[in-house]
């Protein structure tokens, strides 16, 4: 849970599994992949993620499904850290029309999406992205001469060193340099798909910062990486680098593209 109140309601999205197993049900799968589709876009934040059984007791097997659950369902959605996230299990209270067994086998995640948090509560998320974002690795597997054989990170912001013009949305012409290095990149890992991100600086504009995660969309699409292993989305100023800002260099910061890297999910046969 973030250390400060968000000034915004709650939302609960309950999934089924299976009957003793991990496994979700197959709406549930759907309604989880378009949980995790809206969590590596940014535009929600995860709560809380509990499990249920019905005794206070302790049973090694059956705690240890519910462990296993929410882990899966946290890998699942694209969750790299348990940090700030309320997680457990709790004793089931049934209602007079509940069907226990399928009570047995639900989680319940909490989560708050940023459309409806206030202004307030936004600036407060602003301070608390600094801390997170100072994890954001400056130098990209694709521009790392030092260690050429380096692994990616899944999930975790990669900066682009890409700049835009102020107010716009139009990529300054010495950027391209690192989009065809990005573009050799992703055309030698093919299991490789992308979140492309776009932020601003100087106050709220999903507009501009959609535009500029799309103008390198754009730019990939046309060398010819296939649309189906990207996404875009804009951040707005939801996520600084500098807050607030006090010069132009603290502007430059936020006004940025960065990407995360994920798998392609594996077909089966």
């Amino acid at each position: 849970m973030l250390n400060f109140q968000l000034n915004a309601q709650e939302k609960l999205k309950t999934l089924y599994f299976k009957d003793g197993s991990t496994d979700l049900n197959k709406i549930s799968e759907r309604q989880l992949k378009k949980l995790s589709n809206t969590y590596l876009r940014g535009d929600l934040i995860l709560q809380s993620f509990y499990v249920f059984k019905d005794s206070a007791q302790t049973n090694p097997l059956v705690d240890s499904l519910c462990s296993q659950r929410i882990k899966i369902i946290l890998k699942s959605i694209g969750v790299v850290s348990f940090k700030n996230l309320q997680t457990g299990t709790k004793i089931l209270a049934l209602g007079p029309d509940d069907n226990l067994n399928k009570q047995l086998r639900k989680i319940d995640i909490r989560y708050t999406t940023f459309s409806d948090i206030s202004s307030d509560s936004l600036a407060e998320l602003q301070k608390s992205a600094i801390a997170q974002n100072n994890k954001i690795e400056e130098v990209a597997v694709w521009n790392d001469t030092k260690n050429p054989n380096a692994k990616p990170k899944y999930n975790v912001p990669y900066l682009l060193n890409i700049k835009f013009i102020e107010g716009k949305s139009k990529i300054q012409s010495e950027s391209y340099a690192e989009i065809e290095r990005l573009f050799g990149y992703l055309s030698n890992n093919a299991k490789l798909t992308i979140v492309i991100r776009g932020h601003v600086c100087c106050g709220n504009n999903d507009r501009i910062s959609k535009n500029r995660a799309k103008a390198v969309f754009k730019e990939l699409r046309h060398r010819g990486i296939s649309k189906n292993r990207m996404q875009y989305v804009g951040l707005s100023n939801r996520e600084p680098l500098a807050y607030p800002e006090k010069s132009n260099a603290d502007r430059q910061k936020n006004r940025r593209v960065d990407i995360k890297l994920l798998l392609l999910e594996i077909e089966a046969n």
